[in-house]
Order: structure tokens, then sequence, then C-alpha cells
């Protein structure tokens, strides 16, 4: 298990930097995962009866369902989902880091979302002038996933954190006020808040486009 401390930002594609030909996994939790493929790297296959999401954060991922033989690719900036109850697998031909949540029993997955397809994070949320847009991805136990685009200067809040949350910047410039400092996120880069804790987020670029993680640390 791996420790991120609260209040800090962090960005997983540099936590371990792909190596050639090989696998790097790094756990986050029981259920979420990072995995760092250097070129070349094949052979990542399972069978699991838990359907999985994944997060491609660089790179590009090659899939493989090898119960079917179907295959597709999946960009920097994208998700899939893979089945569950079959063997699956992905490879990478450049560097590629990936996040990976097991989904276990969800009470709630996206309804446009298929399995072993590929999905533009930066293009599924549209923009919208007068307000923040956001999509709630995925509920599976106590992790919770939301995508959200602002414009710049739009803002949302929390006066108290219910949960440990990551707040990943896909696209754009935000700022973060936590414990009375100030960061800003730039494209790639996370931010832990701690339950407990106040947080204010202000676009700084349109469009501006989040990743909201709850419970994956």
């Amino acid at each position: 298990m791996t420790t991120i401390n609260g209040g800090t930002v962090f960005d997983f594609t540099q936590r371990n930097r792909p190596v050639s030909k090989s696998v790097i996994i790094e756990d986050l939790n029981d259920f979420s995962s990072i995995h760092s493929l250097g070129s070349g790297a094949k052979g990542v296959s399972s069978s699991n009866p838990y359907k999985r999401i994944v997060f491609v954060l660089s790179g590009q991922l090659e899939c493989t369902n090898r119960t079917t033989g179907h295959t597709w690719t999946c960009p920097e900036g994208s998700f899939t989902i893979f089945p569950g109850n079959c063997t699956t697998g992905f490879s990478a031909a450049e560097d590629t880091v990936a996040l990976r949540i097991v989904v276990v029993n969800p009470t709630e997955i996206y309804s446009i979302l298929e399995d072993e397809k590929a999905y533009d994070l930066k293009q599924l949320v549209p923009e919208q002038e007068d307000s923040s847009v956001f999509i709630h991805i995925l509920s599976c136990g106590n992790t919770k996933i939301w995508a959200v685009t602002m414009v710049e200067g739009k803002f949302f809040e929390a006066e108290t954190l219910n949960s440990n949350m990551v707040y990943m910047c896909l696209e754009g410039e935000v700022k973060i006020t936590y414990q009375d400092k100030e960061r800003i996120l730039h494209e790639n880069q996370c931010f832990y808040g701690l339950k407990d804790n106040g947080i204010h987020l202000q676009a700084g670029a349109s469009p501006t486009r989040l990743l909201i993680m709850k419970d994956i640390l």
C-alpha cells in the first residue's frame, strides 16, 4: 500500500516512471493501483470476476479480451471498462501509466458506458458558460468518481470534506485553497484533500476539466 500525505500536490505518472519492457504496479488500496508499463511491455492479463475501470494517464494502452479476441486502443486522456468473468489484458507500445480500479458490486456506473470502448474524459463532460458540469461516473463501495468541467473563474467548495478526496486536473488549471494555503494544479497533477478539512477550487482557464475521486487512497 502507498502513502500520500494529505494537502500535497503529486503526479501519478511520475511516482513510478516506466522502464522499458517492464511493468511496475503500485497498490494504492485494496481495489486501486497504478500500472506503469515501459515501451514494449506485454502480458498484463488476468481473469477476474469483477469489472475493472482503467484510466490512461499517459501513453497508450493496447487492450485485449483474450476470451473473445476483441482488441481496442485507449490513448492518453481516455478510460475503458474491462468486463468481468473473462480473461483480459493490456500492453504498451510506448511508455504508459494507467490507474486501475476494481469495480466490486457497483451501485452505479454512468449509463452510457459500455465495456471494451475508449471514452475521452476531456470530452465526456460538455462545457457550459454559466455553471460547472458534473458527471457521476462510478459508485463502488466507498469509492466514487466524478468528471467535472468548469470555465475560467467558476468554482466550487466544501466547508468540510466528509471523505478523503483526490482531485486530478485533466485539462486547464485549478487554483486550490486548502488549510489557508493556495496551490495551483496543472494538467496531470493531483491534490489530496483529507476528511474534515474545507476546500475551494477555482478554474484558471477555459475549459478546465477535473477527475474527482473519493476514497481511492
